[in-house]
């Protein structure tokens, strides 16, 4: 299919990437030329000397604001009704399924539960929506902070201390705080958040980057980059603040180191907070004459640049805008050609890429739809697929043919397969017209379930199921009528059905499912099926059934008795449906059903005789 090129799109978008490019070097080149013209170097260095001192002083409260933060988690999660009953036990299952809630909802990215013995009892660190268990090194019972914990120490402070921790996933700065079952010490909890996502939180909050350092002066931390700054010499690792400048690429930094504070006293870490020195006075005075020139050249070369650019990146998303209205309108055969390397490029390969998974959807869509049934296609594909299965209230037929192993044996197999095929398009037509799903085919048998969808309920699943029988046994008429015709032996079904609980969901493993309904109800209506051949009948109905249709004034049904089956402590009561009075829920009119199966009337006597003595072999 050729889209036809809409010459309007590259026009505007066109305009739209060039103005920005203009108005953008405009604005620039004129605030740069303004800035350079007013500013004064010794201005520039003190706006910088406070910038980066407001930013030291901003680290130094995001850091007891995160203290206070953990320690309220803390004692939140120390409290936690069960908490110390399973650490005591050592139950870490209860421990994970009560902390796990509490990870999410609290946002809390790291949790470590210590025994009072200093073994590790669970580790889970928090990942968004999800909690993952976190790999803790039996070290961590050192740590000063938890020894201090597990040896009941309080001071002036209290009984939870702070202390940053070295982990095979980075370092973390983590509040202890004890676990008691009365007056019992029975463990130590850590709530920490990593040294990675402190310094994230830093920098948005000050604008500046942060950098963490052992306390002989290495890096182990930074927002940064790959690149880490110099390690700190014995003059800068001092108590006060110190101010150094860093050169890292092709950028510089100040940078102000102060030792890191935790619970007001000092540690042997530091943080270091960097901010760059571009733009300072003297890079200004320096380049203040070559300015203006520069900016007039600029400013035209920009708008070329625009230009030629904004038609170099118009032409492809022009082609993918098109494609993706053809995609839209239902047309899959697209295949653009990927002219550039870059992201346009990509993004073209992208686009042909989910053009052949769109086309290798519809055709895994069109198999699919022949082996399962809508209904179980939309069960499956809106569920999880787990093979826990749910308990549901369905209406089960169950129909088999009588004596197909000895036509089987006697006819030739091609005209075996045929009759065979020719009743399953019956069954499968009648289930699919009343809501039903064909579950199984069992060599000649057939397991149809009613009322799968949520919004049916029994009386309708078990209207459904009956109006199905009614119209397998007026369609084995009309097919046994044609085969009689061909000289065809005659095909007799029995049909039982039954309304109760069973289990329905997928079955099997992980690489293989399938998706059927076990149960007592399920058997029960084979069984059912199978007293058809005793009682000279075709469709019987059982007790559950015949309550859960109620004032069924468009059916009549006959009273078989109490029967007894195999597998069943108790008799089941059954009837046989006779005839269809009227229709109330199908989708066009049909003839009305004679009390049998066929209707000898209507047939040679060849064909009734043919019938009589399938019926006495039963």
């Amino acid at each position: 299919m050729v889209v036809s090129q809409r010459r309007i799109f590259a026009p505007r978008l066109s305009f739209k990437l060039t103005l920005p490019y203009v108005a953008l070097a405009m604005v620039l080149a004129l605030a740069t030329i303004y800035i350079v013209a007013r500013a004064q170097a010794n201005k520039v260095t003190t706006e910088f000397s406070r910038q980066i001192a407001d930013a030291r002083v901003r680290v130094s409260d995001s850091v007891v604001q995160t203290e206070r933060e953990q320690i309220d988690k803390v004692r939140t999660l120390a409290r936690l009704s069960g908490l110390s009953e399973a650490l005591r036990i050592g139950n870490t299952a209860t421990l994970q399924a009560l902390l796990t809630p509490f990870a999410v909802s609290q946002r809390i990215e790291r949790i470590i539960v210590v025994r009072a013995d200093g073994s590790v009892a669970v580790g889970l660190m928090s990942q968004g929506s999800t909690v993952v268990p976190l790999t803790v090194e039996p070290a961590i019972a050192t740590n000063p902070a938890v020894v201090a914990v597990l040896r009941k120490d309080v001071d002036a402070k209290g009984d939870k201390f702070v202390s940053l921790v070295h982990e095979q996933t980075g370092a973390a700065l983590y509040t202890v705080g004890p676990v008691y079952d009365g007056t019992t010490l029975v463990g130590a909890l850590l709530v920490g958040t990593s040294a990675q996502t402190l310094m994230e939180r830093w920098r948005g909050a000050t604008l500046a980057d942060v950098t963490i350092y052992e306390s002989d002066g290495t890096p182990f931390a930074t927002s940064l980059g790959a690149q880490l700054p110099t390690t700190l010499t014995e003059a800068e690792r001092d108590s006060q603040p110190q101010y150094r400048t860093l050169a890292l690429g092709s950028r510089d930094y100040g940078e102000v180191l102060a030792p890191i504070v935790l619970r007001g006293e000092v540690q042997p870490q530091f943080i270091g907070v960097a901010i760059s020195t571009v733009g300072q006075s003297d890079q200004f005075e320096q380049s203040q004459m070559s300015l203006l020139p520069i900016f007039g050249l600029g400013l035209v070369a920009t708008f070329l640049l625009g230009i030629i650019l904004s038609q170099r990146i118009t032409r492809p998303i022009t082609a993918l805008a098109q494609a993706a209205e053809g995609v839209a309108s239902g047309n899959l055969d697209h295949v653009l050609p990927v002219t550039t390397h870059d992201e346009i490029g990509a993004l073209t390969t992208s686009f042909n890429t989910m053009i052949d998974g769109l086309r290798e959807r519809e055709r895994m869509h069109d198999i699919f739809g022949r082996f399962v049934s809508p209904t179980v296609a939309q069960l499956v594909l809106s569920h999880p697929l787990d093979l826990r299965g749910e308990t549901k209230e369905l209406t089960i037929l169950f129909t088999d043919l009588r004596d197909f192993t000895v036509m089987s044996e006697q006819e030739d197999p091609a005209v075996v397969i045929q009759g065979l095929n020719e009743y399953f398009q019956i069954v499968v037509e009648a289930a699919d017209r009343f809501g039903g799903i064909v579950n199984k085919f069992g060599g000649d048998s057939t397991l149809v379930l009613f009322g799968l969808a949520d919004a049916q309920s029994s009386a309708s699943s078990a209207e459904a199921a009956v109006r199905a029988a009614l119209a397998i046994r007026e369609g084995l008429r009309e097919l046994n009528n044609r085969r009689a015709d061909a000289h065809l032996p005659l095909l007799i079904a029995g049909i039982g059905i039954n309304t109760g609980p069973v289990m329905a969901g997928l079955i099997g493993t992980p690489r293989r499912m399938e998706y059927t309904a076990i149960g007592d109800a399920v058997n029960l209506s084979a069984r059912i099926q199978t007293l058809n051949r005793k009682l000279g009948t075709d469709i019987l109905l059982s007790q559950a059934t015949y309550a859960a249709l109620g004032e069924a004034s468009w059916l009549t049904v006959t009273s078989r008795g109490m029967r007894q089956f195999k597998g069943k402590s108790v008799r089941v009561k059954v009837y046989s449906i006779d005839a269809e009075i009227e229709r109330t829920i199908a989708p066009e009119p049909r003839k009305l059903l004679s009390p049998a199966l066929i209707e000898p009337e209507e047939w040679p006597i060849e064909r009734v005789r043919a019938v009589g003595e399938a019926i006495d072999a039963f």
